[in-house]
């Protein structure tokens, strides 16, 4: 959820877009899928930036994901007419297929559409407009796996525990054109060019 809400609070506050339109792959009915959790970042970043949900446009689908997703949407997108200034992608997977249509439209990233993804893949540093992103917390399978042991050591089913780990927002050029280096939140928002 966290990751999802420092993708919309960048888009609006850093990356100045006002007409965002969301990339929702693999959503179904169920409250705790994935793109569902996302769902409520994104909606509480909104009404705290005091943006109404029905200024922006969400695309769903339950069956497609990915790179598929990404270049469906974007083409159906870029077909309607509708205005846009910023896309933001439950995935990179999905982030990099709508950033190649939207590119290929004429659009300019980040001066017309600003784009961003979710993940971090290796990827995500390389391309031809190196793409903005949440990068997932280090540690993660470790804490899970200390978690289970921990389980195993207890015997008991009782024992739940809830560990957070902060996302973290890597800024690079497909959302602001001279990346920024600073502070959000107590996550660092970095200008991050790792090799793969």
């Amino acid at each position: 959820v966290h990751g999802a809400y420092l993708q919309v609070k960048h888009m609006i506050e850093d990356a100045g877009c006002r007409r965002l339109v969301f990339l929702v792959p693999g959503m179904t009915h169920h409250s705790s899928c994935p793109a569902a959790q996302k769902m409520l970042g994104y909606r509480r970043a909104l009404e705290e930036c005091g943006s109404n949900c029905d200024e922006h446009l969400f695309l769903f689908s339950e069956s497609d994901t990915g790179f598929e997703f990404g270049r469906r949407a974007a083409v159906e997108l870029i077909e309607s007419g509708k205005s846009f200034d910023g896309v933001v992608a439950t995935s990179d997977q999905v982030a990099l297929t709508a950033l190649d249509v939207i590119k290929h439209s004429g659009r300019r990233i980040p001066q017309d559409v600003a784009v961003i993804g979710f993940d971090d893949q290796p990827f995500a540093a390389h391309l031809s407009v190196p793409l903005s992103t949440i990068r997932q917390p280090r540690g993660i399978g470790k804490a899970a796996v200390e978690m289970m042991l921990e389980l195993i050591d207890n015997e008991s089913t009782n024992c739940v525990e809830n560990r957070v780990l902060d996302p973290e927002l890597v800024v690079r050029e497909s959302t602001v054109a001279s990346p920024l280096a600073t502070t959000l939140g107590g996550n660092v928002i970095s200008t991050d060019k790792r090799a793969g």
